[in-house]
């Protein structure tokens, strides 16, 4: 057996759009790695009618969220000062013509970002269906006026035959946890393949963490992608970075 086959395979299971973009981190970060991408989300975006208000800024907490405003038909007339969970959301947001401010973490983050500057105006919530955070009721209880709107869904998908393939195999596979619903549909689909491979389960949060209750999990340091691609690295020989 070559020191390359014992590398862990990483396997990716975020929407299609987010794990390509990752997996080009995890390419320049670790050249070497065998990377498998197996969506278990994929969103569908819905065009709600919005309230015709004058709100002082929208929030973003994922980069399907920005992806939906952009689909809304007819386009509305919304600010473009947004409030981002994360750098790389706040950074799709610049593309599509905002000005954003990155809380660089989790919807806690946000929330403090969100009251330490706070809008004079009411807030758009542009989120999924299944949203699990209770960020609006955070903000409402400090004050500020928010209004949510469902934009898209993220419907589930099973694991690809590559991924199932891959969690037969009996080397290691690390598995990034992104989100507690990704958590929790990963962990329902191993059980349902009856997967065999040991799992090295990274997360991006205690939240995410606590849903996928498989075996041991490691927690990111920070709730962002780099912190992310710090913990995936130091699971990594030393003969997969450059």
């Amino acid at each position: 057996m070559t020191a390359q086959s014992r590398n862990p395979a990483i396997l990716l299971t975020r929407p299609a759009g987010q794990s390509a973009g990752f997996a080009a981190l995890l390419q320049a970060r670790l050249p070497a790695a065998t990377i498998v991408i197996s969506p278990l989300l994929a969103p569908r975006y819905l065009n709600p009618s919005l309230p015709d208000r004058g709100w002082a800024a929208l929030i973003f907490t994922s980069q399907s969220a920005v992806r939906s405003e952009q689909l809304l038909t007819p386009p509305p007339n919304l600010p473009r000062l947004a409030y981002c969970v994360g750098d790389h959301t706040a950074q799709m947001a610049r593309e599509a013509g905002f000005e954003p401010l990155s809380a660089s973490g989790d919807s806690a983050n946000l929330a403090a970002l969100i009251t330490r500057h706070p809008p004079h105006g009411p807030l758009l919530y542009l989120h999924g269906r299944e949203t699990t955070d209770d960020l609006a009721a955070a903000l409402t209880l400090a004050g500020i006026e928010v209004h949510s709107a469902v934009t898209y869904a993220q419907d589930a998908q099973p694991l690809s035959d590559a991924a199932a393939h891959l969690l037969y195999e009996p080397h290691p596979v690390i598995v990034p946890i992104f989100s507690p619903r990704s958590g929790a549909l990963f962990a329902a689909e191993c059980r349902h393949i009856m997967a065999t491979a040991p799992l090295i389960l990274i997360a991006i949060s205690p939240a995410a963490a606590r849903t996928c209750d498989i075996g041991d999990i490691i927690v990111a340091k920070r709730p962002d992608a780099d912190a992310m691609l710090d913990a995936i690295a130091a699971q990594m020989p030393q003969a997969a970075q450059p």
